[in-house]
């Protein structure tokens, strides 16, 4: 009688553990600095053309085919900008607030971004340069 009634018992038991443990699996970083982690490729670039200080969506331009650009952040706070038609570009980066990006390379350059969004698969910078307002949208 004991062996039917604790069979269904440890059963349950093994359902329940199952679901908790599928519940509590690690969905990737939370904050804007692990989120940055990794390899970004440049999908869409956009300017500014009506000087209003937003990118419409009408300024939005595709990465031309075959072109290639990428942004890599490390864990150590280094990073590499790399490009089909330029040199790799070794950085160093920082978050000032929660949704600014400082990237300062070794030529000497900086620039500091505006992180429009982010996600574990998506990012989305601004800056503002000599010709009014950029904007860089990156997948991984």
């Amino acid at each position: 009688m004991i062996r039917k009634t604790f069979f269904p018992l440890i059963v349950c038991c093994i359902v329940l553990s199952a679901a908790w443990l599928s519940c509590s699996k690690d969905k990737g970083p939370t904050t804007a600095s692990g989120k940055l982690i990794g390899k970004w490729n440049k999908v869409q670039y956009a300017t500014d053309d009506n000087a209003n200080s937003i990118i419409d969506q009408w300024e939005l331009h595709d990465l031309e085919p075959g072109r290639i650009s990428t942004l890599e952040f490390r864990k150590d706070s280094t990073g590499l900008e790399t490009g089909s038609s330029s040199p790799e570009l070794p950085f160093r980066w920082f978050l000032t607030g929660e949704l600014t990006l400082l990237t300062i390379y070794n030529t000497g350059d900086t620039v500091l971004y505006k992180i429009g969004a982010i996600s574990n698969s998506q990012l989305q910078l601004t800056t503002k340069g000599k010709f009014g307002l950029a904007g860089y949208y990156y997948e991984k």
